[in-house]
């Protein structure tokens, strides 16, 4: 077989991968009030993919599932508090899953990549972006303790598709006037 029928196999080939029916898979993301983020597969709930430290800002979210076992994890909370988390599948396809993290005051983006060790072979990566969310004072001291227990509770990352041909995630704050 010469180069170029090599070569013309090849392409042939890789292009088959595109053309295979997706299957779809659920999830469920849980984070815990001691910092653990955590993976389950749905519908048989088995825990695949363990986070420690989650809302702590790390640059690269890894599996330590298998490095300590479960009974071993400590009940401590911490200080920076995990209000909300989003997973979208973003690009062509959703082949590029986004991990969205609101904490009280800043907004993280992780992106999943392939990495070869671990239960799922995956890792999430942080992205640089410029996004914070600090409120006015004026608004603070406006709020009473059900208004601020309100929003606490309100889900304020949101998902949209085919805006303009876009797909994307955005954050909505509450008007006064809207309540």
């Amino acid at each position: 077989m010469s180069v170029s029928e090599r070569a013309y196999q090849f392409c042939r080939e890789r292009w088959k991968k595109y053309l295979q029916e997706i299957k779809p898979t659920y999830w469920l993301f849980l984070v815990r009030e001691n910092g653990n983020m955590e993976m389950y597969t749905l519908p048989d709930f088995q825990q695949m993919y363990l986070v420690r430290n989650f809302g702590q800002g790390l640059r690269v979210l890894s599996d330590s599932t298998q490095s300590v076992p479960p009974s071993m994890t400590t009940d401590t909370t911490y200080d920076t508090e995990v209000q909300e988390i989003l997973v979208v599948a973003l690009g062509h396809h959703g082949s590029r899953p986004l991990l969205v993290v609101r904490l009280e005051d800043e907004v993280l983006l992780y992106q999943a990549y392939r990495y070869h060790k671990g239960n799922l072979k995956l890792r999430f990566r942080r992205l640089a972006h410029t996004v914070l969310l600090r409120e006015s004072r004026s608004r603070v001291n406006k709020k009473s303790d059900l208004d601020q227990y309100t929003d606490s509770r309100v889900s304020q990352l949101r998902y949209f598709s085919n805006i303009a041909g876009y797909n994307g995630g955005a954050k909505g704050l509450l008007d006064e006037e809207m309540k």
